[in-house]
């Protein structure tokens, strides 16, 4: 049973799913959090959120920093997009304080794996699971013990 446990515990916790995801690319930056598409006379853009996590565009050789990405990692597909605090209503380009949206030309919207690059930040709910799991384990033993010293009175 325990080295099963140990198994499982090892494929959750090293494994990395090398998922596709897209962003808005506005020359140098990639924003990556999509909240949705509007209608502009005609034409639907993607949205993604100004204030949401954005990865810089890497040109140099070699190994990109954390938050930053190769520009041979991602592929572009030449369909435009916005970048934008909210969905705008449709037929409207502007912000909620009144500013124009950021429209992401040439490129558009790319696309690139998951694993392409590495966060700088690793927020603490990225590993809830691990903590959740250290807990029930302390919990487990704990239990096991006053059990135990429960029975030998």
């Amino acid at each position: 049973m325990r080295p099963i446990f140990c198994l499982i515990f090892a494929l959750l916790f090293f494994t990395k799913i090398q998922a596709q995801t897209s962003g808005c690319n506005l020359g140098s930056t990639i924003y990556t959090q999509y909240i949705g598409q509007t209608t502009f006379y005609g034409a639907v853009f993607r949205v993604y959120y100004k204030a949401g996590y954005k990865l810089q565009v890497y040109y140099n050789p070699g190994a990109a920093p954390c938050d930053q990405i190769k520009q041979s990692n991602y592929t572009p597909t030449y369909v435009g997009c916005w970048v934008a605090d909210r969905v705008p209503p449709t037929n409207n380009q502007t912000n909620s304080d009144g500013s124009m949206v950021n429209y992401g030309g040439y490129e558009g919207i790319v696309t690139f794996a998951s694993n392409s690059y590495t966060k700088c930040s690793v927020p603490l709910d990225e590993f809830s699971f691990v903590l959740i799991g250290c807990i029930g384990i302390v919990s487990l033993v704990l239990i096991r013990k006053n059990c135990l010293r429960a029975v030998n009175v």
